[in-house]
């Protein structure tokens, strides 16, 4: 009898910490102290300068798909972390915020930050804005309709940018990384219809894997901008489809690998102006123009094919060497080139500009 009213009173202590554990939050406030925070109606009008205002490490934030909406408010946040000190461990999930005066949900300062299911959209700036941080995961979310940029982030490192949709944005591009970003991924993101592009690195950013994006229909903008100071990164297997420009190389960018790419239907498939030694390969063009070279790229090198290596290529074909090249009018020269011993290439290279020549065009 003894045994079972103890084991009586810790299933009952049990139960009392688990239904406490997660504190409830009814109206825009301060978090100070660690814990689980959940969402319990939506949060409307507010015209508080921040909403949900993080202080503290060790934070989980669920939402519950309940609205964080702002009234316009100048420079107003609806989720912000504002420690004048780094906090970590913060993960917000589950949130709609919109209609803020500045930012839907800003990160400053703050180590293993998880941004998820998240719909920011229709704020004056920026749906996310990521500063000063490190190890950030950005999975899953909707940002649409913001006055500037969809994702921004800044001066951070090891980032995972990663199955986005990303829409309908007004300023630069849909996602930008400028000043100073270090590793990570931008991986399997629909980027689509932002008015002035896609996605933009900018002034020292290195060891990105941009990979398997939809980058398609991005207004006046250009589906990929590379300009400061870009090095070392890795582009495969992305679309870059009707956007004004496909992709632009401007300002040192250099050592970054491009292969295994559509860049298609834009007015203008590459855009190259002082980016050297740059490799580009294995990648399926269709443009009214596939390159334009500008001062800077005629001196340098562009390696438009790699070493000849047994592999199915991005028209199928049993090699991979250089890229297709194709246009609307279906005179492009991987369309009308020679290919005498039908091995998948044409026989003479295609010399894209001075000192810019692609040895092993492919072909059908």
């Amino acid at each position: 009898m003894k045994y079972k009213v103890l084991l009586t009173v810790a299933i009952v202590f049990f139960c009392s910490i688990s239904y406490t554990s997660a504190q409830e939050i009814y109206d825009c406030t301060i978090i100070d102290k660690s814990g689980d925070y959940v969402v319990k109606n939506d949060i409307i009008n507010s015209n508080n300068t921040f909403c949900i205002e993080i202080k503290a490490s060790e934070v989980i934030i669920d939402c519950d798909m309940h609205s964080i909406r702002g009234n316009f408010v100048l420079d107003s946040h609806g989720i912000i972390t504002s420690s004048p000190q780094q906090i970590k461990n913060i993960k917000i999930e589950n949130c709609i915020v919109e209609e803020w005066g500045s930012q839907g949900i800003t990160i400053k300062n703050t180590a293993n930050i998880t941004l998820k299911n998240i719909n920011s959209s229709n704020n004056h700036r920026k749906g996310i804005l990521i500063l000063n941080s490190r190890r950030i995961i950005i999975e899953n979310n909707l940002l649409s309709n913001n006055g500037h940029e969809g994702i921004f982030i800044e001066n951070s490192d090891k980032i995972s940018i990663k199955n986005n949709n990303i829409l309908n944005n007004q300023g630069l591009t849909g996602i930008m990384l400028k000043n100073n970003v270090n590793v990570g991924y931008i991986e399997d993101n629909t980027i689509i219809n932002n008015e002035h592009g896609g996605i933009r690195l900018e002034n020292n950013i290195k060891n990105i894997k941009i990979k398997n994006n939809r980058i398609n229909s991005n207004g006046i903008g250009t589906g990929l901008w590379l300009e400061g100071n870009i090095r070392r990164n890795l582009i495969e297997n992305n679309d870059f489809i009707n956007n004004s420009f496909g992709i632009v190389m401007a300002e040192n960018s250099f050592r970054n690998v491009l292969k295994s790419n559509r860049v298609s239907e834009n007015s203008i498939g590459f855009i190259i102006e002082e980016a050297m030694n740059n490799l580009i390969y294995n990648n399926f063009l269709n443009n009214t123009h596939n390159v334009e070279l500008y001062s800077g790229s005629t001196s340098g090198t562009i390696f438009w094919n790699t070493t000849l290596s047994i592999g199915s290529n991005i028209i199928r074909g049993p090699y991979i060497g250089g890229n297709y090249w194709a246009n609307p009018q279906g005179n492009g020269y991987s369309q009308i080139c020679v290919n005498a011993d039908d091995d998948g290439f044409c026989d003479e290279p295609y010399h894209v500009g001075i000192n810019n020549v692609d040895y092993f065009p492919l072909t059908i």
